[in-house]
């Protein structure tokens, strides 16, 4: 399929600078992607979700590759202020977390803070290990904890790969008052922390 007019303009210039690429697929298979190049993918990258939403999900997540940390404000903006839809948004916010951006921390808790519970909020949940600049353990357990009722799903997620013998009484009291639906869900998270961690609960 012919590249879009914003992802030749992109392509252009990324070989103007030095950097020679077909199309979105191209960058998305680089090893790594130096600033110039992640900041002219920045400056398109709206306009390419605009015209073509498949190429802006593929080159949002490209900038994973990004070698040195970049200003996330572009990318923000796409996912609160776009009319882009709840599961392209959660791409823009996977992309978010998972690249080498500035500080983000505060911008994360606040979003999840936010008494209005939005499904693309999730992405954002499962970065907070990584990205929460939490102070230690018991600090992210607490955030966990004061979430979980607005977005059970990711904060489960995020035990399934963080989760410990801390968090299971916690859980455990969350299954009293979960729907059935939830608890099984809750129940499936419990049995992968007391595999990991080698606990006997009943």
């Amino acid at each position: 399929m012919a590249n879009s007019k914003a992802e030749n303009g992109l392509i252009s210039e990324l070989k103007k600078n030095g950097h020679k690429y077909k199309d979105v697929d191209d960058i998305f298979r680089s090893k790594s992607l130096e600033p110039v190049e992640v900041n002219l993918i920045l400056k398109w990258l709206p306009k390419i979700y605009e015209e073509e939403l498949g190429a802006g999900v593929i080159l949002a997540q490209s900038l994973r590759l990004a070698k040195e940390p970049f200003d996330p404000n572009i990318l923000i903006e796409l996912f609160e202020e776009s009319s882009l839809n709840a599961t392209v948004k959660s791409g823009i916010g996977y992309a978010i977390v998972l690249s080498n951006t500035g500080d983000i921390s505060a911008w994360i808790k606040k979003r999840l803070l936010s008494k209005k519970v939005a499904f693309e909020n999730g992405a954002l949940v499962r970065g907070l290990p990584g990205r929460g600049e939490f102070k230690n353990r018991d600090d992210l357990k607490q955030f966990l904890e004061l979430i979980f009722p607005k977005y059970p799903i990711a904060v489960l997620e995020t035990y399934d790969k963080i989760g410990s013998n801390d968090d299971v009484d916690f859980l455990l009291e969350q299954i009293k008052i979960a729907d059935k639906k939830l608890s099984k869900e809750i129940e499936k998270t419990l049995k992968k922390i007391l595999k990991r961690e080698g606990i006997n609960k009943q």
